[in-house]
């Protein structure tokens, strides 16, 4: 079990509070499903715009208009790179209660199950970070015709993103989405992940995830991506130049259908933990509290401190999601 024990009338159950941190830049055409879909299991969802032109700043202030559990943090012009997450969480670290989780959220990922249940049935008392089993949809080659005949245009995106990608490949690559927060913690400039944030759990939770949603869509993140690629550390993954080159062939023997309701392939890969030795030490680590010591001497994001602001020849570039890929196993 994993989160905190509650009196709930004559008995006793396990309630998981769950702080989502949420980077978006340009993410107009997904981003009310996004939050819509969060609110099914978020107790707070803390948005950060790096600089959207495209209306999506202004679909989150509409949002938490009608909720106080959608927070906007800020919208400030700035590079987004692997630490920004760390800015967002130490501004708003004050609403975690020791033993929640902490979400790093993409605005185009959405979970396969309730995040919640996951958290409280399948992650062990002593495991402190969960890792997401990625289910990549894709464009593909038929998906561009369509939409290049006027089969599909612009009117579709109001249409749910699970009934207009369907097609997909299992990826074994596992990212970091869940951390279980403790008191003192701090997530420090320069990182990507917050010191000390947890055993590796063992099961890792199904994501679908729709980055490549359409034509427009995706040119757009590709110019996104090619400029901040010059200005991060996200490295050449970042810099794909023509959005015609992430179109999957319908023929690719790796492509599977899935319909809504229907469950996904169950793959339970370790790719993502540590080799055994070194699991032992990060366990004993964190029974002995030792976390907990080194904690104040850790750096922090200093009081005024903000990331590279944008310089005035790349804040005009918009879409694609701000969502970094980080090894799942960094950190101690």
């Amino acid at each position: 079990m994993a989160g905190r024990c509650v009196w709930k009338g004559r008995g006793v159950r396990w309630e998981v509070r769950i702080q989502a941190i949420l980077c978006v830049r340009d993410e107009g055409d997904v981003i009310a499903q996004s939050l819509t879909s969060a609110l099914a299991w978020a107790d707070a969802i803390h948005v950060y715009d790096t600089g959207s032109t495209d209306g999506t700043w202004e679909i989150v202030r509409e949002m938490s208009a009608g909720t106080a559990r959608i927070r906007p943090v800020a919208r400030e012009e700035v590079v987004f790179d692997n630490d920004t997450r760390g800015y967002v969480f130490e501004r708003v670290k004050h609403a975690c209660a020791h033993g929640d989780w902490v979400c790093r959220m993409d605005a185009d990922e959405f979970y396969h199950v309730d995040p919640r249940e996951f958290l409280r049935d399948r992650v062990a008392p002593h495991e402190g970070r969960v890792c997401t089993q990625q289910y990549e949809f894709v464009l593909t080659a038929s998906d561009a015709a369509a939409w290049e005949q006027g089969e599909e245009t612009i009117a579709d995106r109001a249409r749910p993103i699970e009934l207009r990608r369907r097609r997909f490949y299992v990826e074994p690559l596992a990212e970091l989405r869940f951390f279980r927060y403790r008191s003192g913690m701090r997530w420090g400039r320069g990182h990507n992940l917050p010191y000390s944030p947890g055993v590796v759990a063992v099961e890792r939770i199904p994501v679908r995830h729709y980055k490549h949603r359409d034509p427009p869509q995706m040119a757009a993140r590709c110019r996104l991506r090619s400029a901040m690629a010059r200005l991060s550390h996200h490295g050449e993954h970042w810099n794909a130049q023509d959005w015609r080159r992430l179109v999957v062939p319908d023929e690719d023997p790796r492509l599977l259908a899935w319909t809504p309701g229907q469950p996904l392939p169950d793959r339970r890969g370790r790719e993502h933990l540590f080799p055994p030795l070194k699991s032992a030490a990060q366990r004993a680590m964190y029974a002995l509290g030792l976390p907990y010591l080194t904690d104040r001497f850790r750096t922090k994001w200093r009081e005024g401190e903000k990331p590279v602001p944008l310089s005035d020849g790349l804040a005009a570039p918009s879409g694609g999601s701000t969502g970094a890929s980080s090894p799942a196993r960094a950190g101690a």
